[in-house]
């Protein structure tokens, strides 16, 4: 394209809120056939600009997660546009989007603004003795403070995008320390790239097939090269970041260009996390039909869906984020 990154003055605040033994509250739900809410408090201080916050979970008499929701809503000064997103912690100490809720600055400060409840839609990927370890919920909230005076959310339609953590050999790190060693030499313009075959193998077999082919119809088994066209070395060294640790450092930098690269080779992953970034730091009202064409290209559809829903509210007044 390119995009235009979005300028936030902003400021995080995270607070953890652990909930223990939530049998006991199951069991009072039972006796009374109802629900239950658990209620935590936490502040927010910045340049001297305090907000005191309020969650509750509301249990009910029916299986995790849908017997679950979040609510959240400030108690004091409401005069202030926020963005909360949920986290719940697994017993690896893993962190699963729960969901996420935006909201403008309100003068009704008798009435605060209550944000919808969440987490009976969230697509969690893990069993429930592995995210309530001994029946404990552990969930991280993290806190977005605008002080723009018309601040851009991050795009609500795409916190249903679930990003599963990567289970990596341990030993996988210290092979991309030592890329230098791999057995497998890459070309990309007039770039090499040595990587280990074994990588490959298991993260991108894409490249690996491509490599055996090659081997297969030149005849030789040793000829472990391959080159790779449509894709800038600047851009294959972070894909090779990601291969082999599941992270990108700078990802929100070359997202745009990372998720085409993702695309064309079936990185899924790498594609869920760059929509992620892209919708979180590049999306807005005046560049959603650019969006919305670009994720097309690159079959994003969870992208594509948030650019979508923007240009539709636009064309009835009102983006989507601002809302």
């Amino acid at each position: 394209m390119p995009l235009k990154k979005i300028e936030r003055n902003v400021h995080k605040t995270v607070d953890t809120w652990v909930i223990n033994d939530l049998n006991q509250y199951y069991s009072l739900i039972n006796r009374r056939k109802g629900s239950i809410e658990i209620v935590h408090n936490f502040s927010s201080t910045f340049r001297g600009y305090v907000s005191e916050w309020c969650v509750k979970v509301c249990l009910y008499n029916r299986k995790f997660p849908n017997g679950m929701s979040l609510s959240f809503n400030n108690t004091v000064n409401g005069l202030v546009n926020v963005t909360c997103n949920f986290y719940l912690v697994d017993i690896d100490k893993n962190y699963h989007f729960v969901g996420r809720k935006n909201r403008k600055a309100t003068n009704n400060l008798q009435n605060p603004s209550v944000f919808g409840s969440l987490f009976a839609h969230s697509h969690l990927p893990r069993k429930k003795e592995e995210l309530l370890p001994n029946n404990t919920m552990t969930l991280h909230i993290e806190l977005l403070t605008y002080f723009d005076d018309n601040p851009i959310f991050p795009i609500q339609s795409l916190y249903f995008t679930n990003v599963p953590v990567d289970d990596l050999p341990e030993e996988y790190l210290d092979l991309y320390n030592h890329r230098k060693n791999g057995d497998v030499i890459i070309w990309v313009q007039d770039n090499q790239f040595p990587v280990h075959g074994i990588v490959l193998k298991t993260r991108c077999s894409e490249w690996y097939n491509d490599v055996a082919c090659h081997q297969l119809s030149s005849g030789n088994n040793n000829n472990n090269e391959l080159t790779l066209k449509g894709i800038d070395p600047e851009i294959f060294k972070r894909v090779l970041e990601y291969i082999y640790t599941g992270k990108v450092n700078d990802l929100d930098d070359y997202s745009e260009y990372l998720l085409e690269a993702a695309d064309k080779f079936k990185l899924i992953r790498l594609k869920q996390m760059c929509q992620i970034s892209i919708g979180n730091n590049y999306l807005t009202a005046e560049n959603c039909k650019e969006v919305f064409d670009f994720a097309t290209r690159c079959h994003a559809k969870e992208l594509r869906f948030a650019a979508g829903l923007n240009l539709t509210k636009m064309k009835y007044g009102g983006f989507y984020g601002l809302v």
